[in-house]
């Protein structure tokens, strides 16, 4: 090369492989370049001697991502890396390359919603349920938080009866009772029982769940008979309503 003239020397790092350092010769060794790694080539703009320059590759580096499914109020989900999944309290780590991306999707249960991400040691960008890891340097958490959803239920009676409510989620081992005319918001997959007692000389005529008659069951014997209707699992704003007819003997 004449002197003062352009050096850029190459390197051209095997699959799987990335520029570690370059050195350069100072006589007597040689001398790392200082943030050298991953730079693709050496340059001089003039050279003024001899020069001899070394480069070392290193397989590139493999982050690990670790990625779980979190329950806030007792929500539930699974959070899905390509075909891997983790389902609600788990965790599961990811392998990325350097520099690489991970797409991560959030599938609530029914009932839950998914309630944030929470992610460290990364950049990422959201869309919907999803989220994707950018550009990966290190090690990296995300955890996917599910909320229970909550629902609106309301019971309303007209005359010759009333009807109460008692709602338990076994989750958390909460639950109340909705007093006759009431409305309370519960959260997604309790269960719901709604009892009703007509008054004497009534006899329950219609109940409807959302306007949609349906059967309740019947228990008990003459002179203490026990009428009720359960929902197994709240997914869903429910309006219990009941009518009552006079009894004919």
């Amino acid at each position: 090369v004449p002197a003062m003239g352009e050096v850029n020397i190459l390197a051209n790092p095997a699959a799987g492989y990335q520029v570690k350092c370059w050195y350069i010769w100072t006589g007597e060794a040689y001398t790392a370049i200082n943030s050298s790694t991953e730079v693709a080539n050496y340059y001089l703009p003039a050279i003024t001697g001899d020069l001899k320059v070394k480069v070392e590759f290193e397989e590139i580096p493999l982050f690990n991502v670790t990625v779980s499914s979190d329950s806030y109020q007792n929500g539930g989900g699974v959070v899905a890396s390509g075909v891997r999944s983790v389902s609600t309290s788990g965790s599961m780590v990811v392998s990325v390359k350097n520099h690489g991306n991970l797409t991560l999707l959030a599938t609530p249960d029914a009932g839950s919603y998914l309630y944030e991400w929470r992610i460290d040691g990364a950049d990422y960008v959201t869309d919907g349920n999803s989220v994707t890891l950018t550009n990966l340097t290190g090690d990296a958490t995300a955890a996917a938080v599910f909320r229970k959803l909550f629902y609106d239920v309301a019971l309303t009676s007209g005359e010759g009866g009333s009807m109460t409510a008692e709602y338990y989620l076994a989750a958390d081992n909460s639950g109340d009772i909705i007093d006759d005319g009431g409305k309370a918001t519960i959260k997604a997959g309790s269960e719901v029982t709604v009892s009703i007692e007509p008054d004497d000389d009534y006899a329950i005529d219609t109940l409807t769940v959302n306007g949609k008659p349906v059967e309740y069951k019947v228990s008990g014997g003459p002179g203490s008979y026990n009428y009720t209707y359960t929902i197994s699992e709240l997914l869903a704003d429910t309006d219990f309503a009941v009518t009552f007819k006079d009894c004919v003997f």
